[in-house]
Parts: C-alpha cells; sequence; structure tokens
C-alpha cells in the first residue's frame, strides 16, 4: 500500500507539471507559434534550459541569425553566443510568461522597432532591454 500511495503522489505531481506547461504555453500561444515557425525557417541546434520550476525554454543556436530573439519559450540564437546574450534573452522569456497574450504589444513591438533603428551608444538603455537585462541577472 506504501509503494501504491509514493506511486499515486508521483503520478498526480506529473500530471500537474503537464497542465500547468500546457497552461503556459495557451499563455504565451501568439508568441509561441511565431517562435516555432521561426525556430523551423532557422534551423540550428536545439538545446533546453529550465527558467522556473514548470517552464522550459527551447534555445537554438544558427548560423543563419545574427542576433537574439525571444518568443514564448522558444529563444533563437546566432551560432556562437555569450552567457550575457542567453540570459538577456531569458530576461525576455520571463517578459513573456508576465504578460501572456499582450507580450507582443507590450514588449515584442517596441524592442523589435528599437531594434531596428537603433545605430549607435548602449543598446540596452532602453526599458524593455533594461528589464531583461534585469530579469535575468544581467548588470551592464
Amino acid at each position: 500500500i506504501r509503494n501504491f500511495c509514493y506511486l499515486c503522489i508521483e503520478y498526480f505531481y506529473f500530471a500537474m507539471r503537464e497542465i500547468i506547461q500546457l497552461v503556459l504555453w495557451l499563455w504565451q500561444m501568439p508568441q509561441n507559434i511565431i517562435g516555432e515557425i521561426l525556430a523551423f525557417y532557422y534551423g540550428g541546434c536545439t538545446s533546453f534550459y529550465r527558467t522556473g520550476r514548470y517552464n522550459r525554454v527551447a534555445v537554438v543556436s544558427s548560423d543563419r541569425m545574427r542576433g537574439g530573439i525571444s518568443l514564448g519559450n522558444i529563444i533563437i540564437l546566432p551560432e556562437f553566443f555569450s552567457e550575457k546574450t542567453l540570459k538577456h534573452e531569458l530576461g525576455h522569456c520571463k517578459q513573456s510568461l508576465y504578460f501572456g497574450w499582450l507580450y507582443l504589444p507590450v514588449i515584442g513591438l517596441p524592442s523589435i522597432i528599437h531594434a531596428a533603428l537603433h545605430r549607435k551608444g548602449d543598446y540596452y538603455h532602453f526599458w524593455t532591454e533594461r528589464w531583461a537585462n534585469s530579469l535575468g541577472g544581467i548588470i551592464r
């Protein structure tokens, strides 16, 4: 009976973890779908990182990528990237968890526009980038 109870508890935790992961994926669905499409397009090597108890992030590194982009649970980086770059993009993943469906208009769009228009000086002065650094544990 004792082993049966342990088995039931383990199954319960496994089921809850899967349900939570599904809810988190749905919460971030628009950026997850775009991230999946871009990850397929860029291809490359994929590895996984945990950003919390239940959330797992796929990191795709590709020789066809110039900068980094975070979309839901997917990060796409150049083939050779620094730990700071990874931490910065993990910060954007946390922003995605906070905002859910609002991530793209509130964080993603301003960040992309800033990246497209930014030419000189400190790229990380913009509020979305500063906050991503902070969430990723980077002090610049």
